[in-house]
């Protein structure tokens, strides 16, 4: 959310250990360091992915994150403060030679070996960019349409190895300001060709090369064990993920329970505190099943503050700090991640009404609106799986009765579902989870040539008039006029209304036992995938 919390309940009465989070800014999980702790770290979380795949929509981000970063290299990693940063480890130096066309080296660490015995080498990028490339060589892979983005890797028109495989030239054909983001992860060219990219890291799966400290030591639909490797620089010496929250831990070993959004534990015991959540709620509006009038009474009639108390109103999280979600583009680490425009952040019922009537509806006079010719109802479709997103679908449904409006709550059993239910244009308003990321959401790519039309002077030829993704037009701009383009597109989805960012919810962290500070580091480092933008963590009981 781009702020830590203050004035949570009792944190203001205890000793507040801000040191920890300060002295380990960007740090990474592979660093050189010696270990801090050797013995087990147990991590309970709500449930075990069936697939640690982080390319595909089946898993749950907040757990692929923290489980794929102890064992698959990344060109990139997010520092503390959400900056994408060299992961040198891995790749020693990443540089854009070439701006027309766009192209980049990446120099692969020589020293960065799989468990397999084989280096980390030019055939594991290639096969990174062809696996996720749609119609690559004439080829469209079967899977593509489980992918988180089918689209992400298509800007990019080859990727060639150098004589000795230790490097690649990428070349991209459009520009792209968030060319950091690809290849993060990079994956085990050798074994998931063999293997299958979808079946390579499902269940069961054990013989999968690693790469860093840790190997793959159990996976099973309870647990996800990893050891560290024989004479490897760990902080651990063992990384398990449980099933079901609140796991007794082994003897010896530190526990943790990460719970999901939403869900808030009071009265904890232990070292506890809050880390950024790995998706934001976003209500999103079908713009070709209603007039942009209607959407715009729908969103003045919801109060982003009122729903934030609503929610958390008597957990520790009813002091956060709020701060608006920001704007639409999605993209972690901008500095201009920001409401910039300060629309619709609190509830206006006159402005409601008003934009009810203009879309052609009738205020009757006890107080009930309705269409003035056929029958009109709103169809708010989510996934019923999430307790968070069920809750907040009840409350913007009875806001929106309120108004007298007919709503029918579409409750939908799995992601999958909600997706078909988006792609197929059946609905009005959804409740979606959009994972926060490095890259571009969709989203914003219709509005891409609009705003660049304001910017034909800085633009010249950039190819946004034909290729409309923000990636292009940013590129363009960066770095000195990149955040007022994403202002100026922000402004433009605003206006159009397609979606309405609600929140992001960090996520609780507690630590059932006692801690070190070297420990609380280590853990921390790993629970957010390196990127510690968390709240500052107290010591009760």
């Amino acid at each position: 959310m781009g702020k830590s919390p203050k004035g949570i309940g009792v944190f203001a009465q205890v000793g507040v250990l801000l040191a920890l989070l300060t002295t380990l800014a960007g740090c990474s999980l592979l660093s050189s360091a010696k270990p801090v702790a050797r013995r087990p770290l147990v991590i309970s979380v709500a449930s075990i992915p069936s697939n640690l795949n982080p390319a595909l929509a089946s898993g749950d981000p907040s757990i692929t994150k923290m489980v794929d970063s102890l064992f698959l290299p990344s060109a990139f990693l997010l520092d503390s403060g959400g900056n994408l940063v060299l992961n040198t480890p891995y790749v020693t130096s990443a540089e854009i030679v070439s701006v027309n066309p766009q192209v980049i080296v990446y120099k692969i660490n020589q020293k960065a070996i799989w468990s397999d015995g084989h280096p980390l080498s030019a055939l594991d990028f290639i096969y990174t960019w062809e696996s996720q490339k749609a119609g690559v060589r004439g080829i469209v892979p079967k899977y593509l349409s489980s992918l988180v983005d089918p689209t992400r890797y298509n800007d990019i028109s080859s990727v060639v190895s150098n004589s000795t495989g230790s490097a690649v030239t990428v070349t991209l054909s459009h520009p792209d300001s968030s060319w950091r983001s690809f290849f993060n992860p990079v994956f085990p060219a050798r074994y998931m060709q063999a293997n299958g990219f979808v079946a390579s890291m499902s269940l069961g799966q054990l013989a999968f090369p690693t790469i860093g400290s840790y190997r793959i030591a159990d996976y099973s639909s309870t647990s996800i064990g990893f050891k560290a490797k024989k004479g490897a620089v760990a902080s651990f010496s063992g990384v398990t993920f449980e099933s079901g929250l609140a796991v007794s831990p082994s003897s010896g070993s530190l526990s943790a329970n990460i719970y999901p959004p939403g869900v808030i534990q009071s009265g904890a015991s232990g070292t506890f505190g809050f880390v950024s959540g790995s998706t934001l709620t976003s209500l999103r509006f079908n713009t070709t099943a209603s007039s942009l009038t209607m959407r715009n009474g729908l969103a003045y009639a919801i109060d982003r503050r009122a729903l934030w108390s609503n929610l958390f109103g008597h957990s520790p999280l009813s002091s956060y700090e709020y701060n608006p979600p920001g704007n639409n583009l999605f993209m972690e680490g901008q500095s201009d991640y920001k409401d910039q425009q300060g629309y619709f952040m609190l509830g206006d019922p006159a402005r409601a009404e008003r934009s009810l009537i203009m879309a052609g509806y009738t205020y009757s006079p006890n107080g009930i609106f309705y269409p003035t010719s056929g029958s009109s109802t709103i169809d708010l479709v989510y996934n019923s799986t999430s307790a968070l997103d069920s809750k907040v679908a009840t409350m913007i449904a009875s806001v929106w009765r309120y108004y007298g409006l007919s709503v029918t709550s579409d409750p939908k059993n799995s992601k999958s579902a909600l997706n078909n239910a988006l792609s197929s244009g059946a609905f009005t308003a959804a409740i979606v989870d959009i994972p926060i990321t490095g890259a571009v959401a969709p989203l914003v790519q219709p509005f891409v040539p609009l705003a660049g039309a304001s910017y034909s002077s800085i633009l010249g030829s950039s190819p946004v008039g034909t290729k409309n993704t923000v990636r292009s037009a940013g590129a363009q701009v960066y770095p000195l006029n990149s955040s007022r383009l994403y202002n100026k597109i922000d402004a433009l989805i605003w206006g159009d209304m397609a979606a309405l960012p609600l929140f992001q919810v960090p996520q609780q962290v507690v630590f059932g036992s006692s801690i070190s500070s070297e420990e609380l580091h280590a853990a921390l480092t790993l629970i957010t995938s390196g990127n510690l933008n968390s709240s500052a963590f107290i010591t009760l009981g």
